[in-house]
This record gives C-alpha cells, sequence and structure tokens, in this order.
C-alpha cells in the first residue's frame, strides 16, 4: 500500500486549512467505502468506486479543482451520490463551507458517507427543479451527474438560478464522446456504459446557451502525471503536459472536466 501511494503528489496544490495531505484523504476515503460495503456488501456502484484506481482518481480530481473553490461561502454537491465530494470538502476544509448535496437518494442508502460528509442534504422529487432560493450558492459541484439528468438542458438552467452570478460550477466525470471505455462498454460488452456522451464542443454549447461560460476545459486523466511522481521527478505538471503533448493518450480518456462561470450577459 505504501508504494501504492507514492502516485498521489505530497501536498495538494492549496494549502488545507485542516493540514490533510493527500494520502491521508486518500485512506480516510478508502476506510469510508469499506465501511460502508459491510453495509451495503452487494452494491456494484460502491464497488467500482471503491478501487484504488478510482480513488486515486477522485484524490487527483479534487486537487485539480481546489483552485477553483470560493474563498467561503455555500456550496452544492449536485447529483452527489453518496458525496464522495462533500466528505472531500468536510475533511479538507472543515467548516469553512455550507456544504449542500441533492440527488434522488434515499439518505439511509448510504448512512456511513451521509454522516461523515455533515452535508444538509435533500432528496430530489422533480427530474429537474432544484429546492433552493435564486442565487443561493457560491459554487457547485457537478460530479458524474449532467450526463445521468433527464433533461440537461432544463437541469442547467436550474443550476444557472440557484448560482450567484460570476460564480462557477465545477464538472468532472463527463463521459467523453471518443474513449475507449466507454466503446468496449457499449459496443463489445453492452453494459454499463452512459447513454450520453459528450465532446468538448457540445459541452460548450450546451453551457453558452444556458449562461455558463466555459473557463476550462480539459481531459480528466492523470495518467502521466501519476508515473512521473511515482518516479520521483521533479517540477511533475511540467513534465507530464510534454508527455501529454508527445503521447496523447488523454484524447481516448474516460471524461471531460469543465470550469465554467455563470454569466448574467454573453
Amino acid at each position: 500500500m505504501k508504494d501504492q501511494l507514492n502516485r498521489l503528489p505530497d501536498r495538494f496544490r492549496i494549502e488545507l486549512p485542516t493540514g490533510k495531505t493527500p494520502a491521508e484523504l486518500f485512506t480516510m476515503l478508502q476506510r469510508l467505502y469499506g465501511e460502508e460495503r459491510q453495509v451495503n456488501p452487494e452494491d456494484p456502484y460502491l464497488a467500482f468506486h471503491g478501487t484504488f484506481s478510482s480513488l486515486l482518481l477522485k484524490i487527483y480530481t479534487f486537487d485539480w479543482y481546489l483552485p477553483f473553490l470560493p474563498v467561503q461561502g455555500r456550496i452544492l454537491d449536485w447529483g452527489c451520490n453518496h458525496a464522495p465530494d462533500s466528505f472531500l470538502l468536510r475533511s479538507a476544509f472543515g467548516d469553512r463551507f455550507q456544504v449542500h448535496a441533492a440527488d434522488f437518494r434515499d439518505p439511509g442508502d448510504y448512512p456511513i458517507f451521509f454522516k461523515a460528509s455533515g452535508a444538509d442534504y435533500r432528496k430530489l422529487t422533480d427530474t429537474f427543479k432544484l429546492p433552493y432560493e435564486n442565487e443561493s450558492f457560491d459554487c457547485i459541484i457537478a460530479s458524474g451527474a449532467i450526463e445521468h439528468a433527464a433533461f440537461d438542458y432544463a437541469s442547467l438552467q436550474e443550476l444557472y438560478r440557484v448560482l450567484k452570478p460570476e460564480c462557477r460550477i465545477i464538472i468532472t466525470d463527463l463521459p467523453n464522446q471518443f474513449s475507449y471505455h466507454e466503446w468496449i462498454q457499449e459496443k463489445i460488452k453492452h453494459r454499463e456504459f452512459h447513454m450520453r456522451k459528450y465532446r468538448f464542443s457540445t459541452a460548450e454549447r450546451l453551457l453558452k446557451s444556458n449562461g455558463f461560460f466555459p473557463d476550462i476545459m480539459g481531459y480528466q486523466t492523470f495518467f502521466w502525471e501519476r508515473r512521473v511522481i511515482q518516479a520521483g521527478l521533479k517540477n511533475p505538471q511540467t513534465i507530464a503536459k510534454l508527455l501529454y503533448c508527445l503521447f496523447p493518450i488523454h484524447l481516448i480518456c474516460g471524461s471531460l472536466k469543465i470550469i465554467a462561470t455563470k454569466k448574467l450577459s454573453m
């Protein structure tokens, strides 16, 4: 396990108020999945997302979006499922943020995670309408959620409504239309694939049509970063960028990541 944790960065890109390191958050998250699986031993969702590679990706993704969080305020973890992002926010920042979470899940489905996250959870009853006031959030996190919404366009309209002007929505785990994994799951295995997938052009058009301007759009893979860190090389971000240019494996990775800002005009 120690060798595996060497694939994590030594510290996060910004200093956390709680002082937690990537390895510590990884271990805490891993422990939660273990405890939750004792309650839900047959849950395939927990089994998949609790693997070492999935947890590693979660920590790297969390590190990536940390600099885009507000200084303080209210954060909505929309489509939270078992609320791992809410848990990471609470573990990393303590009580700095008012963390709210929303999904169709019954909170009793994942009692360990919901208790650990400390999020103010709302169980949704409408396909896209949200039980919040206009402009009531300083940031929204949509992790693996938009592709599952019955109406992605209408859902983004609701997210626009509850987000404050010039504040950000952080989108992660958005299925890449050119993902080799999605292709295998859909065309060969015929199971466990996303029915809705995106490319940058379609995601940008969808966001702009609903008042969000994409500031950053990228591929959600940390393939080279992990290997450069494991090799103990200095300036891992710079070296990783060079390797992506030489060996663009990111083009067929599983997901996209986006930071977008709510605009009153464009």
